[in-house]
């Protein structure tokens, strides 16, 4: 009942809101992953276009296009969810999210953030990483992050005490979604299904330390 209720309160606005939600297939994501990924992200941050492949065609990524809800429909920002099975419905981690350049500070982030469950509507937990502020190189880093920090934080997410390591860059972990948040520990959990998803053994053993602050 409570899924049928938010994909028809879903159905019923979608004409009234200035962003359309819609999932991308592989080509699609492929595009997306060959042009506006890579001016969105280091080099260093991105999965090779094989591992999203894989994990697309095994039912472990969701990839979701935010467009234009106008006769335009131009991309205006994306969302690439992992996901991991739970008893009911899934885990997921958000692994990629950018908004169009001449878009940032519109808006358009905070509607997706606020509507983020209607289109992921059997999530048991929303995972998601941000830079560690404590690991910035220098004071103009350290603001950046704080900000980014800040803008999850006034949109509801929550911030939690799980910390990772990976591949020498700091994260810390936040947690959206649900009335009920998970404990540390279950958190540190559910990271850790999805790292050992992303990297062969050995370098996850190498690469990666999930922990609790």
């Amino acid at each position: 009942m409570r899924n049928e209720l938010k994909r028809k309160q879903t159905a019923d606005t979608d004409c009234t809101k200035r962003i359309r939600v819609e999932k991308l297939n592989l080509p699609a994501l492929r595009k997306l992953f060959e042009t506006r990924m890579q001016e969105d992200f280091p080099e260093v941050e991105l999965k090779p276009f094989p591992k999203m492949r894989e994990l697309y065609e095994t039912g472990h990524y969701l990839p979701l296009a935010i467009r234009d809800n106008s006769k335009k429909q131009d991309l205006l920002a994306y969302a690439l969810f992992a996901r991991e099975k739970a008893e009911e419905g899934h885990h997921y981690l958000l692994d990629y999210f950018a908004v169009k350049e001449s878009e940032r500070g519109s808006g358009i982030g905070t509607d997706f953030l606020r509507e983020m469950e209607a289109h992921i509507d059997d999530a048991e937990t929303i995972l998601g990483e941000i830079e560690d502020p404590d690991h910035a190189a220098d004071d103009e880093e350290e603001a950046v992050r704080l900000r980014r920090r800040a803008f999850y934080l006034k949109n509801g997410v929550r911030e939690t005490r799980v910390r990772a390591e990976v591949c020498g860059m700091n994260y810390r972990i936040l947690e959206a979604g649900g009335a009920t948040s998970h404990s540390a520990a279950e958190i540190r959990h559910i990271l850790d299904r999805f790292y050992r998803r992303f990297f062969p053994e050995k370098m996850y053993r190498e690469e990666v330390n999930v922990h609790i602050a």
